[in-house]
Protein backbone atom coordinates (compact mmCIF):
# COMPACT_ATOMS: atom_id res chain seq x y z
CA UNK A 1 0.00 0.00 0.00
CA UNK A 2 1.00 3.21 -0.70
CA UNK A 3 -0.65 5.99 0.77
CA UNK A 4 -1.07 9.23 -1.50
CA UNK A 5 0.90 11.32 0.50
CA UNK A 6 4.02 8.99 0.07
CA UNK A 7 4.11 9.59 -3.42
CA UNK A 8 3.76 13.60 -3.67
CA UNK A 9 6.83 13.48 -1.89
CA UNK A 10 8.27 11.59 -3.97
CA UNK A 11 7.17 12.71 -7.18
CA UNK A 12 8.12 16.15 -5.69
CA UNK A 13 11.35 15.24 -4.90
CA UNK A 14 10.79 16.12 -1.40
CA UNK A 15 9.56 19.71 -1.89
CA UNK A 16 6.07 18.38 -0.24
CA UNK A 17 7.10 16.21 2.95
CA UNK A 18 4.54 13.52 4.43
CA UNK A 19 2.62 13.70 7.54
CA UNK A 20 3.08 10.97 9.79
CA UNK A 21 -0.34 9.91 10.74
CA UNK A 22 -1.37 8.24 14.33
CA UNK A 23 -4.51 7.04 15.65
CA UNK A 24 -5.37 7.29 19.53
CA UNK A 25 -7.80 5.01 20.89
CA UNK A 26 -10.45 6.74 22.60
CA UNK A 27 -10.97 5.52 26.23
CA UNK A 28 -14.58 3.42 26.22
CA UNK A 29 -16.34 6.28 28.22
CA UNK A 30 -15.98 8.40 25.00
CA UNK A 31 -18.16 5.55 23.53
CA UNK A 32 -20.95 7.10 22.28
CA UNK A 33 -19.08 10.83 20.98
CA UNK A 34 -16.79 8.55 19.37
CA UNK A 35 -19.31 6.98 17.12
CA UNK A 36 -20.89 11.16 16.42
CA UNK A 37 -17.93 11.53 14.37
CA UNK A 38 -17.66 11.25 10.35
CA UNK A 39 -14.80 9.78 9.25
CA UNK A 40 -14.05 10.05 5.42
CA UNK A 41 -11.42 8.34 3.58
CA UNK A 42 -10.69 8.24 -0.54
CA UNK A 43 -9.26 4.94 -1.62
CA UNK A 44 -7.62 4.25 -4.90
CA UNK A 45 -6.35 0.90 -6.31
CA UNK A 46 -4.04 0.89 -9.47
CA UNK A 47 -1.77 -2.02 -10.60
CA UNK A 48 0.68 -0.93 -12.72
CA UNK A 49 2.84 -3.59 -14.84
CA UNK A 50 5.96 -4.98 -13.00
CA UNK A 51 8.05 -3.25 -15.27
CA UNK A 52 6.55 0.38 -14.34
CA UNK A 53 9.15 2.48 -12.90
CA UNK A 54 8.89 5.64 -10.70
CA UNK A 55 10.49 8.62 -11.41
CA UNK A 56 10.16 11.83 -9.67
CA UNK A 57 8.91 14.66 -11.68
CA UNK A 58 11.54 17.33 -13.68
CA UNK A 59 13.41 18.82 -10.95
CA UNK A 60 12.58 21.93 -9.57
CA UNK A 61 14.78 24.92 -9.74
CA UNK A 62 13.22 26.05 -6.44
CA UNK A 63 14.16 22.44 -4.93
CA UNK A 64 17.11 20.73 -6.45
CA UNK A 65 17.80 17.78 -5.58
Amino acid sequence: IIKAGDMLEFFSGGLYRVTIHRYVVQPPEDHWQRQCKVRLGILYFCKPDDSTKLLPLVDNPINPR
